[in-house]
């Protein structure tokens, strides 16, 4: 943050300001910034024995444990330096989970964002005492193995890592893309037995929760799949009901302190003994010894089996149903998806920029429109820049056919999107600002 800050405030002393006896003066506006703090997404490379047990003392035999002590330990640090220094909370204004979206399950970080937007903690609100809350955002629907888990991810994030109005999706890539344009790309896809399991023990829980009408041949489909799929994790002889299945789904995404001290109960109810002795098919399940699975050595070995499987028609009937009640969602949320069109076409599902999921996601004058905003990805790499991404997609507008006036008016209204939405919020003047600079610079 140090160097960071003192490179800004000699660009900004250098193109900005005049010296003179009492100091620098601010002589014109200068470019406002910001860091949004990445918490990078990894595959788990501790040790292959795992045991929630044992876990309760070593974190690298619980499946990501390491990993999610280390998201939380890094927020922690940022937040406690983010309080400390008085001024910070402008500069270090938010936080993201990027990088490989397959290697790390959305449920790891739950408490690290729970911690990063803790009220309790941090004296948000307004005042001199007051700083201002970190703004979320994570990469989500964007890299995906099946579009489902694409969707799942999406509506994992802004359901439980305490997304607000005003927070961002990135990409959001599955929520607007064709699913049967997706499946004659993909008629094959290959995925952990659990990962498939996540996805339709999911999408029957949000069809299940919501109020579009899905037939019952659609629910029979995915009763189906779930009890095939958790039969190759847990036995052919159990019979665990789907109810238990949606419990231990949604145990994952538990942050109470201590939730691994329930171990000890799992113990003294023999589940550790029928495991190690392998007469699993005496365990009495339920949703607590379904999400403590995910940490038994045994069991994992079966969830991270890869699986080959046909995508059907019933999984695009399903997925347009689920785009749509995400798409409600995020709307009524407030939740904004940014995409990045030169970022999509080179490394994601879409094919060219006239097909990019922005034309799906907010129409010209749709009902239950998402917010969106355009941004460059990253420009060093992609070679752009906003201006350019916004150019994209209004020419891709034209090309569909729509008229001038209205891509023009449309283009304005989500450039100002990205404007509001921005996790940048200030109204000082120039010369405040500098001057708080100045003594941030010290102070660190």
């Amino acid at each position: 943050m140090k160097d960071f800050l003192e490179a800004y405030l000699n660009v900004v002393r250098e193109d900005y300001c005049r010296k003179d006896i009492g100091g620098y003066q601010v002589y014109r506006t200068f470019p406002r910034v910001g860091l949004v703090y990445h918490l990078l997404k990894k595959k788990d490379s501790t040790v292959p024995y795992k045991c929630f047990l044992d876990g309760m003392e070593e974190k690298e035999k619980l499946q990501f444990g390491v990993l999610e002590e280390k998201y939380v330990n890094q927020i922690r640090i940022m937040r406690s330096l983010r309080n400390r220094v008085s001024g910070l909370d402008r500069y270090i204004v938010g936080i993201d989970a990027a990088s490989l979206e397959n290697a790390t399950p959305i449920w790891v970080f739950a408490k690290a964002y729970k911690e990063a937007r803790d009220s309790s903690i941090e004296k948000v609100g307004y005042g001199t005492n007051s700083i201002q809350s970190l703004r979320f955002t994570f990469h989500a629907g964007e890299d995906f193995r099946h579009i489902l888990s694409g969707l799942r991810r999406i509506d994992e994030t802004i359901t439980y890592l305490k997304f607000h109005a005003g927070d961002r999706i990135g990409h959001g890539t599955a929520l607007g893309i064709l699913p049967e344009q997706w499946r004659r790309q993909n008629p094959f896809v290959v995925l952990p037995r659990s990962e498939a399991l996540d996805n339709y023990v999911w999408a029957y829980y949000a069809l299940s929760q919501d109020t579009v009408e899905c037939n019952s041949t659609l629910i029979a489909y995915l009763e189906g799949k779930v009890y095939e799929l958790a039969k190759g994790i847990y036995g052919k002889e159990q019979n665990i009901s789907l109810q238990v299945l949606i419990e231990g789904y949604l145990k994952m995404f538990d942050t109470e302190e201590g939730g691994y001290d329930r171990c000890a109960e799992a113990e003294d109810v023999g589940f550790c003994k029928e495991v190690r002795e392998d007469i699993c098919s005496e365990i009495f399940w339920n949703g607590e010894k379904i999400a403590l699975a995910r940490h038994c050595k045994k069991f994992l070995t079966e969830m991270e089996c890869p699986i080959h499987y046909e995508v059907t028609k019933q999984d695009i009937q399903i997925t347009e149903m689920l785009q749509k009640i995400l798409c409600q969602k995020l709307s009524r949320k407030g939740i904004v998806v940014e995409v990045n069109p030169s970022s999509n076409v080179a490394i994601g599902e879409v094919d060219k920029i006239t097909e990019n999921q922005i034309y799906r996601l907010n129409r010209p004058g749709g009902e239950d429109n998402v917010m969106v905003c355009i941004n460059s990805d990253d420009p060093m790499v992609f070679h752009t820049n906003v201006s350019n991404e916004l150019a994209y997609i209004y020419y891709g507008m034209l090309y569909s056919g729509i008229s001038r006036e209205t891509a023009l008016e449309w283009i304005d209204k989500t450039r100002e999107c990205g404007i509001k939405s921005s996790f940048l919020q200030r109204e000082d003047k120039d010369q405040q600002i500098y001057d708080e600079l100045e003594k941030i610079v010290g102070e660190l």
